[in-house]
């Protein structure tokens, strides 16, 4: 069989979708402790940004986790300073 390019639809076929490979190692939740560490800011700058948009996700008890790449792509994208713990 050939190569087929993936954005090709061929009825009756399944479509085919990449998926960038730095999603598909699995990467830890963090707490807050351990996300405000990683970053170097206290845990009330991290609250302080969950109304800006900051992404997170809480645990079954209620707790707010952390992915470290998503955060740190969310601050680039705000154009944030990381070390504004004031």
């Amino acid at each position: 069989m050939g190569f087929r390019r993936p954005d090709l639809e061929i009825p009756g076929t399944a479509k085919v979708f990449s998926f960038p490979a730095h999603r598909m190692v699995k990467e830890p939740w963090l707490s807050k402790q351990q996300m405000a560490s990683e970053l170097g800011v206290s845990q009330k700058w991290l609250e302080r940004r969950h109304s800006q948009g900051l992404p997170r996700a809480y645990s079954a008890n209620g707790r707010a986790r952390y992915r470290a790449s998503e955060v740190r792509e969310w601050i680039s994208a705000q154009g944030s300073d990381e070390g504004d713990a004031a």
